[in-house]
């Protein structure tokens, strides 16, 4: 039992850390935000990498070495290989490292699943301490009164001052509210705190990816083997909270906020969505015109967006587009792993019993890689968790 435990702890550490590292970086202040040095967040998840890959070559039997793990292995073996002549190696050695310790947490995960060690019970329960972390984060955010970076004056934006952190460990834990029966007490509760959580930070990204998932898991409750009387009671609570959600956003002009947000990111009424259609349009000029192959086909290195949008705004900021990123840091060669990446997952959905966990997490990775970048983050494990699991228990067996 012991042993189990301590499996498992290690697990639960990995799974989240991204969403606990905020306020370990805020207290200690101990970040890394421009390479110079190692943060503590890259010391904690290379050891709990360098674990976990321990455990699972110790356990090899039971490693599940799917298309996702291949391909993303490539990808990291390709980012470390470029990193000798891109001109800021280290960068990409830390995103490599960041990837290979979500790699890791499939792989671990999955080992202790196909073990018996862990199952459904700890996939559903693992959303609890990255609510809990939300939750502690906005308290004392509110608290200490630290306003949104944005200036939004009805967003709360937890103790850093950043709500896209929240925004996305709450999008994360979506998928998990599909295993098992998602039309509980328990989970209906979650879906409607979950996404009012992500309405609180105000973040557009995650707003689409948590209303595109909550279609989805309607659409499913419709489907799903229930009673007509669990059916009513579920519809009943859903149509009781919109309307208070709804008397609450017309008195504090909640609303008025959300079609400001949507109409900045409106071109065509002259929104530039924070920025992001003047730095996808710095990119694609950079890249039309770096006028060298190897670039083209190999990229710059990571953060190479950053300078493009540093020289021609005056801006050190990313692409907020994975796509555009990639194709700007690593190449072609770049996007065929992530179209490769996006092939193995449209797999996984036509091989699994539970679709409507692999479609939930299909669409908040296409969503936060084309309005935000950075899906390939320590704050997206329990995506990996959720990936894991339907590879591992929910997977149709030929």
């Amino acid at each position: 039992m012991l042993k189990k435990l301590k499996y498992t702890y290690l697990l639960i550490i990995s799974i989240h850390l991204g969403p606990l590292i905020d306020i370990i970086t805020y207290i200690t202040e101990s970040g890394s935000e421009d390479y110079e040095r190692i943060g503590l967040s890259q010391i904690i998840r290379g050891t709990l990498t360098i674990l976990m890959l321990l455990y699972t070559l110790i356990y090899r039997k039971y490693l599940v070495v799917d298309s996702i793990v291949k391909t993303l292995i490539y990808f990291v073996f390709f980012i470390f290989i470029t990193s000798l002549f891109h001109d800021s190696p280290y960068k990409n050695i830390v995103f490599g490292m960041r990837l290979l310790f979500l790699i890791s947490i499939y792989l671990y995960s999955s080992n202790l699943m196909l073990r018996n060690i862990i199952g459904e019970d700890f996939v559903i329960s693992s959303s609890f301490p990255i609510i809990i972390t939300v939750i502690v984060s906005l308290i004392f955010g509110y608290i200490l009164e630290v306003p949104s970076y944005e200036g939004i004056d009805i967003a709360s934006s937890g103790i850093t001052g950043q709500p896209a952190g929240l925004s996305t460990n709450l999008a994360s834990i979506l998928p998990i509210l599909f295993i098992s029966n998602p039309y509980s007490l328990y989970k209906v509760l979650m879906m409607f705190f979950i996404l009012g959580g992500i309405f609180i930070t105000f973040r557009r990204t995650a707003i689409i990816a948590g209303l595109s998932v909550y279609i989805i898991w309607l659409v499913y409750s419709v489907k799903y083997n229930i009673d007509w009387i669990k059916k009513f009671v579920i519809f009943l609570m859903m149509a009781f909270a919109f309307v208070f959600l709804y008397e609450i956003g017309i008195k504090y002009g909640f609303f008025d906020y959300v079609s400001e947000r949507f109409d900045e990111a409106d071109v065509s009424k002259g929104g530039t969505g924070s920025g992001r259609s003047l730095f996808w349009e710095a990119a694609y000029k950079h890249i039309l015109n770096r006028g060298y192959w190897v670039y083209d086909l190999f990229g710059e290195g990571y953060e190479a967006s950053r300078l493009v949008t540093m020289k021609e705004l005056g801006t050190y900021t990313m692409a907020h587009n994975d796509f555009i990123e990639i194709l700007v840091d690593f190449g072609l060669v770049g996007i065929i792993f992530l179209i490769f990446y996006y092939r193995s997952l449209i797999k996984l959905l036509f091989n699994s019993h539970n679709k409507a966990v692999v479609l939930s997490i299909i669409i908040i990775t296409f969503v936060f890689q084309m309005f935000a970048g950075g899906y390939f983050d320590p704050t997206f494990a329990a995506l990996f968790l959720s990936m894991a699991y339907i590879r591992t228990k929910g997977e149709k067996r030929v």
